[in-house]
């Protein structure tokens, strides 16, 4: 849907350089707002999803910080870390 808009607002420009001996720099504005109005119709849907994922961020980092907490705690109770090898210099 994007391509085909930006097609028919290339070729509109297009004809009226041609066949009327317009600039293209007579068209920023609308080259402008149609990059706009095409970027807000790509993300502007996104932004409906944004309070739930923030939600779930603001839930999820203090129960992932238990988690590794008590994952690195299990590790180096096991004997696992002195067993390690240690890096040469």
């Amino acid at each position: 849907m994007i391509f085909a808009q930006g097609a028919l607002t290339s070729g509109s420009i297009a004809n009226r350089i041609f066949f009327e001996g317009q600039v293209l720099t007579a068209f920023r504005m609308e080259i402008v707002g149609m990059v706009l109005l095409l970027t807000f119709l790509v993300l502007g849907p996104l932004f409906v999803f944004v309070p739930t994922l923030l939600a779930a961020k603001r839930q999820g980092l203090p129960e992932y910080g238990v988690l590794a907490a008590s994952y690195v705690g299990q590790f180096e109770r096991s004997g696992s870390a002195a067993a390690r090898p240690r890096a040469s210099r």
